[in-house]
């Protein structure tokens, strides 16, 4: 990816418009039939211990460590309490642990809550 050879003061000034933009093509196609980009989560339950393993990870490692969530040095700029993502990854996760759920796949909710495990502290306190 590119991202890694951009300094992380142009990510941090430009991030919230590219969230912003990210946030309304999220909410337009996850109405949608073409939710290709809420099917990313689909990975972190797959069967396979591997791919479920880094994806859980990868979901992790974006909701906790993501640069402009860290406070920098340099700058005093000021640091979102939230990922923005925490909502829709809350979300995912409540729709995986349903009642329903529980009777068709114990699997499914036991990989749901192997991820909640990391990323549970990262969630609003209004979900």
């Amino acid at each position: 990816m590119g991202i890694k050879s951009v300094s992380q003061a142009v990510l941090r000034k430009q991030f919230s418009d590219c969230a912003k933009i990210f946030i309304e093509i999220l909410e337009k196609n996850s109405q949608s039939e073409n939710g290709t980009l809420l099917r990313i989560l689909a990975f972190a339950l797959h069967s396979k211990p591997k791919v479920r393993k880094a994806a859980q990870h990868a979901i992790t490692a974006i909701l906790r460590g993501s640069c402009f969530m860290v406070p920098s040095e340099e700058e005093k700029a000021k640091v979102p309490k939230l990922h923005p993502a925490s909502n829709r990854v809350a979300d995912y996760c409540l729709s995986q642990i349903k009642p329903e759920m529980l009777l068709s796949s114990h699997r499914t909710v036991l990989h749901t809550l192997t991820m909640l495990r990391d990323v549970l502290p990262v969630f609003s306190k209004e979900l």
